[in-house]
This record gives C-alpha cells, structure tokens and sequence, in this order.
C-alpha cells in the first residue's frame, strides 16, 4: 500500500486517525450527529488497533474489511432461536454508513485507494415504522389535558414559576403535534420567530425548516413571552428550565431528556396504555394528514422528510383500502 500514498506523504504520515476524525467531523453541524459519528469511528479504529494514517496505509483493504465484519458482530443483537437474525438491522447498517463516509473522506482527501466498504449490503429493516403513535382522539387528549393544566396553575397557585411551567409545557406538547423534533424544540430561539407567524427551525444536518404557527397557538406563545419579560425570565431561548433546577441559569435551554419525562408522565395520566414518545408525535403528525388526504409534497414541507420514503415508512394505513384501484371500478361497466 506505500506505493498509493500521495506525493503530500509526509504531512499525510503525521497525522493520527483521531485528528482526522476530527477534521471529517467539521461537515456536520448536528452535536448528536457528531459524538453518533465519533464514537463509532473510535471504536471501529480500535478494533483494528489502528492510530496514525500511516498505520492505516500499511494494512491490507480485506484485513480492514474482516474487523469491521468482527465490529459489526459486537454491535449486532441476534435473535435468541435464530442467531442469524439480526434484531437491530437499522442500527448496524447506520454503523456502516458512518464508516463507509469516513474511508470516502480520505479517498477525497488523502488519496486514500479505495473504500473497504464499497460492497457493503444493507440489511434488510422494517418496511414500516415500528414506533407507536397516537390516535386523533388521544393527541387531542394530551393538548386538552396540559392546556387545563396550564389553566389550573392561575386559579390553583400564585407561584409564577408554576404558571410558566404549565404554559412551556403546554407549549411544547403543542409544537411535538406539528411534528417537530424534541432537539429542535429545545434549540429555538425567540429570534427564530419570524414576524410573528412562523418559526425557522434549525434541524439535525444544520438546515432550516419553516414552521407556520397558527393564530390560536401564536397567542399563547406571545402570552408566554409577555409573562417571561414582566418576571425578568429573559434568555435568549424560548424554553427554559423554571422548577428543579440545579442552577439559575435561564440562557440554557430545556434538555430533550425534560420533554421525554413530561410526555411519559401525562400519558401515564391519561391512561394511554402505549409506548409514546416524543417522536411518537412525529408519526401521528403523517399518520393524520395522510388521512386528511394532504399530499406527499405539502407533508415532507412539514416534517422536511427529503424524500416520500420517508413519509411512506410511516403510513401505517391499510395498502387494499387506501388503494387507487379502487377508484377505478366503473370504469368497466
């Protein structure tokens, strides 16, 4: 493999594997992306035993091959009475994605010869989302059911703190209904509302996504914002931590850990017997336009899904009803 390094062959023989998954990391903009991406690499690296480029360039493309196999075992979970069935399909095939961009950043790069994961065949996943979700009837349950908390806290209490806990709340179960995700919840700013009608919310892949907020819900955000500035609550982020806190620091924003809690704890309340979570509410969001007969374009505009795959993993309906066959039925009378 000497032969096949570059003519920079010094600069590039300097360099250790971590610091250039340091520099490959500078193209994603997402937290959670990057330590997903840093951690897999890491541990991939590691099982080779590998930490400089020149190490790297030493060893043959099938040895790299056969660890990644021996890598993709470790992470792999197998079915009890069938230990060729992977339960985890999805998460091993994002593993070797990761990897696979990586070796595609040196070839364009280093020069690096070719990737070792070229051949690479996803396994096989679900051809639908497994994730529970909500019907019409239990969503409008969660948002009646915080809304009257928030109401509650005015009549119930005087402690402000609680008021502004209720409405953020009440608030958040609002904007997980339109089908944003709890990272971009917890990452919007007040500057992110833009003439009081819609927000621009930063998603995972560092791009920007236009939220219309309805008249009914703007006035509720304005409220929030109203009673924040008369109690001095001001942080540049729009939901901020009021109770429990270990500190007071309101310019950090809630934790998407906050939203997980407070959704598994109202639908306890509720005695909604599933597994939701946040991105539950995801799912309900397409589950319910696509029965309101809203076009793929229109729903990929909300969830800013790129592709109607997307939007079609998550259709749950029924494949011979929903069917445009049957529109055709008089044509052959």
């Amino acid at each position: 493999m000497k032969e096949l390094i570059n003519t920079n062959k010094n600069l590039i023989l300097e360099k250790s594997i971590k610091e250039v998954i340091e520099d490959f990391l500078l193209s994603y903009s997402s937290i959670k992306t990057k330590n997903r991406y840093k951690t897999v690499l890491k541990q991939f690296f590691d099982e080779i035993n590998i930490l400089s480029l020149a190490e790297l360039w030493e060893i043959h493309l099938s040895k790299i091959l056969i660890s990644f196999e021996k890598y993709k075992n470790t992470k792999s979970v197998f079915d009890s009475e069938n230990t060729n069935k992977v339960l985890n399909p999805a998460s091993i095939n994002n593993i070797a994605y990761i990897i696979r961009a990586f070796f595609k950043y040196l070839i364009v790069y280093y020069n690096y010869p070719k990737n070792p994961l070229i051949g690479f065949k996803p396994l096989a996943t679900k051809e639908h989302s497994t994730t529970d979700s909500l019907d019409r009837n239990e969503l409008l349950d969660i948002l009646k059911a915080s809304k009257m908390n928030y109401i509650n806290s005015l009549t119930q209490s005087k402690n402000i703190k609680k008021h502004l806990t209720a409405l953020r709340n009440y608030l958040i179960f609002a904007l997980l209904s339109l089908s944003l995700r709890r990272e971009e919840i917890c990452n919007i700013k007040w500057s992110d509302l833009n003439d009081d009608s819609y927000f621009l919310v930063q998603q995972k892949g560092g791009t920007y996504k236009y939220i219309p907020i309805p008249s009914w819900l703007l006035d509720f955000f304005l409220k929030y914002r109203s009673e924040k500035t008369l109690h001095n609550y001001t942080s540049a982020y729009i939901f901020t931590p009021f109770l429990n806190g270990i500190s007071d620091n309101l310019n950090k924003p809630i934790s998407a850990d906050y939203i997980m809690k407070i959704t598994q704890q109202l639908c306890r309340k509720l005695h909604i017997n599933k597994k939701i979570t946040p991105h539950s509410f995801r799912k309900t969001f397409i589950e319910i336009s696509l029965n309101k007969n809203e076009n793929y374009i229109n729903i990929m505009n909300a969830t800013w899904h790129k592709t109607s795959q997307m939007i079609r993993y998550y259709d749950y309906r029924d494949k011979v009803k929903n069917n445009a066959i049957n529109a055709f039925g008089d044509m052959f009378y």
